[in-house]
């Protein structure tokens, strides 16, 4: 059997940033040195691995942002930074939007041609979105797929998505998900959060308080709960603030709501992890916002692991992380009435709550960044 190739992953978002696309690059890094393939992250300059992190991470000059100055100067920090460590046999894996935009810009220069062949991309979902979108980009895109050994994706939405708008790529296209990060905690750090009562069904959202989360979608939701549920309910929503006018009618929508609600900007890891053990139903309720997509769901796996039922939009690829009436409710988009319906139904019925959640972690354990690796990196 041939050996893999040694690995080069690219990305603008890496620890301490906790967005999904940061877990997949964390991950399959982690899961890559585990199966003794030799990688190594070039990351922004905010990157900030642990003590413990087990492979190489070497930090680009550059800011963990993507606009056009980000994408202008990557050209230089390529040539500079990149090109002279890495091996005629490198591998360079594009693990996330921010490195595949800069590549798209710069891909005609001599340095980038020289990888035609050994490029491995990795579509999220929006990036692919934005790009098909646009004659231009769809274009530039394509010529990158075109050079790409393999394209890696999350789910079979992103994958249909790729392969309507470049029916040619079918045999590069790869379906590999994700997982549930490799490491909870089980340390309880109680004294870091406000008391859960323990006669309340808590309702948990994970995720940037932005309008494709569709926390204000939770709150009219919520608001039309009967009388008697909403006082039986507690809603947490845990996410940095990316819009701050949107989280202003998020908190005003929440005032009026009539269920107590609390949001959380910096939780990660121990104290994510108990805010998951101590709730009891996980709400996805994401949705189409211009050019941005959900290509996967990392969190509800991230939820399910802890055993919570999941109650979310069918939509994009979140279907690949639910199963319906087994691990949660699947609700056709901006149904309000049918959120209410099954919130109540799951509120008055914890047996239910339990069988599914007790579903949900049997099927994230189905999921495996190890296997997901071993495919991406394959020879």
């Amino acid at each position: 059997m041939d050996k893999p190739l040694p690995v080069t992953l690219l990305t603008h978002e890496f620890a301490p940033y906790k967005g999904g696309a940061a877990t997949v690059c964390e991950e399959l890094a982690l899961a890559a040195t585990g199966l003794n393939i030799p990688i190594t992250v070039w990351a922004p300059e905010t990157a900030r691995p642990t003590p413990s992190t087990p492979y190489p991470v070497r930090r680009l000059n550059l800011p963990a942002n993507r606009n056009w100055w980000t994408r202008f100067q990557f050209r230089k920090a390529f040539s500079t930074q990149i090109l002279p460590h890495l091996k005629p046999d490198t591998l360079l894996h594009l693990a996330e939007p921010g490195p595949l935009e800069a590549w798209m810009a710069h891909q005609d220069r001599p340095a980038f041609k020289a990888f035609h062949g050994r490029l491995l991309l990795t579509f999220h979902g929006s990036e692919l979105l934005r790009a098909i979108r646009s004659t231009g980009k769809k274009k530039r895109l394509g010529q990158v797929i075109q050079a790409a050994k393999r394209v890696h994706v999350l789910s079979d939405f992103t994958k249909n998505m790729c392969l309507e708008a470049y029916p040619w790529a079918s045999e590069k296209v790869l379906v590999a998900p994700g997982a549930p990060r490799s490491f909870l905690s089980v340390k309880a750090i109680s004294s870091l959060l406000p008391q859960f009562p323990r006669e309340k069904v808590h309702f948990l959202q994970v995720g940037r308080i932005h309008p494709r989360k569709g926390q204000d979608f939770i709150l009219d939701v919520i608001s039309q709960l009967p009388s008697a549920i909403k006082e039986q309910v507690e809603l947490w929503m845990v996410g940095p603030i990316i819009k701050q006018g949107y989280f202003k009618q998020c908190a005003r929508r929440a005032q009026a709501s009539g269920v107590r609600t609390h949001f959380i900007h910096g939780a990660s890891g121990a104290l994510l992890d108990e805010i998951y053990r101590r709730s009891d139903l996980f709400l996805l309720p994401s949705r189409a916002y211009k050019n941005s997509v959900e290509g996967f769901g990392l969190v509800n796996l991230e939820a399910s692991q802890a055993g919570l039922p999941i109650l979310a939009h069918r939509w994009g690829g979140i279907e690949s992380t639910v199963c319906h009436e087994e691990t949660g409710v699947l609700i056709e988009p901006n149904q309000k009435a049918a959120w209410v319906e099954a919130m109540t139904h799951l509120v008055q019925n914890p047996e239910i709550r339990m069988k599914m959640g007790g579903a949900a972690k049997a099927f994230a354990q189905s999921f495996s960044w190890t296997r997901t690796a071993q495919r991406v990196y394959a020879p």
